[in-house]
Formats: C-alpha cells, structure tokens, sequence
C-alpha cells in the first residue's frame, strides 16, 4: 500500500500554515485568494475605481450583454429585431429616435428563408451593407454556442458588436424550456461570450399565454431565462392595432416602457414615453366617445365603453376637466366641447 502523501496527514488548519510559510510575503487575504485563484476587494477600495461606461448598442436600452427580447408570436418581434440591427449597422437613427454608430452585426434568422429576410429588409428600406451578416442556417445548442465564440476570436470579426438570435427556441431546440437545471448553463455560455468580447447578444424569446402584473413574469418557460439575462425587453401589442409598447428592465438601464407605432410598409417607429403616450390616447379615446354620444354620459358609462378601471376613468375625467379637454355637467355627467 502506498503511503499517502504528506499533505493528507494534516488537518485542514495545519494544512493551511504549512502551506503557507513556503510563501512569507503573502497576507492571509492574499494568501486566500492565491489558493482560491480569485481576488476578494474590499468595500473602500471598490469604491475608489473608476469603471468605464459599458458599451451601449442602443444608449439606455440595450447595452452589452445578454438582452432577452421577448413577445408573443406573430406581434413584430423580428420586424424590430431586424430595424435595429439594419439601422445600427450603418449608423442611421435606429427606430426614428437613437443614434447609432455603425458596427458589425451577425443575425440569426433561424425562422426565415433568405427570400423572407429580402422582402422584410426591403420593406424596411434597409441599407445594403458589410457589417450586417445573415445566416438563416446555423449549428443549434452547445456546437451553435462554440460556433458563435469561435468567430469572435477570428480577426475579421472579433469587432461584432450586436448578435441577435431569432429565436432562442431554434436556437436550442432539444431543450425543456421549462427545465431550469438544462436552460441556465446553456443561457449563462451566451451571456459569457458577450461579457468577453463587450458586445450584445440580443435572443428572441416568446412570452407566456396569461398575463402578469409583473411584465418580466411573462417570459415564457424557466425563470433561468430572466435570472440569467442582463437586460429583458417585452413588446406587447394588441392583435389588429398598430401601437405596442416596449418594456424594458435590466441590471444597466432604468425600467422603462416605450410607445411604438408599427406602420405598413415602413416598420417601427418610437411614439414617445409609454406612460404619456398611454394617458394621451386614453384622452382621445374618452373625447371621441364623449363627441359621438347624443348627450352627457356618466362615469359609469363611459368605464363601460372605454373598458378600462373606474377609478382610473374617474381621475382622468377630473384632470380632462381641468385642462378643458371635456365639459362637467351637473353632478357627475361629462360632455364634449362643441
């Protein structure tokens, strides 16, 4: 029987100091982080660095990293994914509003035929340039992820700054993506790729059937997706109209909601602030109905027509009155003004 080695007859402790003292100029917190092979930083000296701005593909909404860009199917996702990566690669104002400078972009249509893509990207009045690069084909799961590090380590595209994946669900498809333990090593791989080479990965997800209060709990399948995500946007729209507004949360940017009109032949453009653009259209609403009535409608009446809370509807009809939007007359009834 060999004998075990010498190292193994100590206890953890005397393990510690023995080893130790083979390196005298270490501190015990240097020593630690030396055996750990990490380093530990304390709360002053965290405080005294200055870190650079991360890089932004669209400045306070998609920064680098992972972005999870999420809605249910069939609402515009690839139509916006596919605006912002033909505006961002050629430097013009990305959806009407962000200014751009003009990088490398890879896309992976995985849902698409180069027939689509041209009529989508014409219908756009997509610019034709270089640094956008499609590929309606691609390696799926762990040999899709390898294939994506390993052309960033090439010279001639290691300055990639936007990746989109449409959809992730192509992407990995031999996955439950209701599988936590499965989903999370998969999703953190891309996010590391982004961390190393300081771009963005933005990858095409569907969001929930049901509803939410909380619009993050709409991502569909894992929580793995959300936690392991550095930025998640959700566009939402009602089948049949044309405004939707983008959501958006992340571990850069300030939560925010965004108005977007989708208009025929031309794609996406940004309406405004959602929460103004909300209040305005829910004025115009409220003046319309109130103009084609033959006379005062109540609060009931118009909660009813709008279909929206009472209350909400109550305090809109007060601050209307006051801006001289609407008339009060008597107790409770409103009118348009003729």
């Amino acid at each position: 029987m060999n004998k075990p080695n010498d190292e193994l007859e100590h206890s953890g402790q005397e393990l510690y100091e023995l080893n130790k003292e083979s390196i005298p100029d270490m501190n015990d917190q240097e020593y630690f982080d030396y055996k750990i092979k990490g380093k530990g930083i304390t709360s002053k000296d965290l405080l005294e660095i200055e870190f650079p701005e991360p890089n932004w593909i669209i400045k306070e909404l998609i920064p680098e990293g992972l972005t999870l860009f999420c809605g249910r199917p069939k609402i515009g996702k690839s139509w916006l994914a596919l605006q912002i990566a033909a505006d961002i690669s050629v430097g013009k104002l990305v959806i009407g509003k962000y200014e751009s400078e003009p990088i490398q972009v890879l896309y992976l249509a995985l849902e698409d035929t180069q027939r689509r893509l041209q009529k989508r990207f014409r219908t756009i009045k997509g610019s034709g340039s270089d640094n956008l690069c499609f590929y309606t084909d691609w390696a799926r799961g762990s040999p899709g992820i390898a294939h994506l590090r390993k052309r960033l380590e090439t010279k001639q595209f290691e300055h990639t700054k936007l990746i989109v994946v449409d959809t992730l669900a192509r992407f990995l498809p031999q996955c439950d993506m209701n599988d936590y333990s499965q989903i999370y090593p998969l999703v953190a791989d891309i996010k590391s790729i982004a961390d190393k080479h300081s771009c963005a990965i933005v990858c095409l997800h569907h969001t929930r059937k049901s509803n939410a209060d909380d619009f993050i709990d709409t991502v569909s399948g894992s929580n793995a997706f959300a936690g392991a995500s550095d930025t998640i946007l959700v566009l939402q729209r009602t089948r049949g109209e044309a405004d939707g507004f983008l959501k958006a949360a992340g571990r850069d940017i300030d939560e925010q909601e965004i108005a977007l009109s989708l208009e025929k032949d031309k794609g996406w453009a940004v309406l405004g602030e959602g929460v103004e653009y909300r209040m305005s259209r829910e004025r115009r609403d409220i003046v319309k109905i109130l103009a084609d009535a033959d006379g005062p409608l109540g609060v009931n009446e118009i909660t009813a027509m709008t279909g929206r809370d009472y209350g909400s509807v109550r305090l809109m009809l007060s601050r209307m009155v006051k801006d001289f939007e609407i008339a009060r007359i008597g107790r409770g009834q409103y009118e348009a003004i003729r």
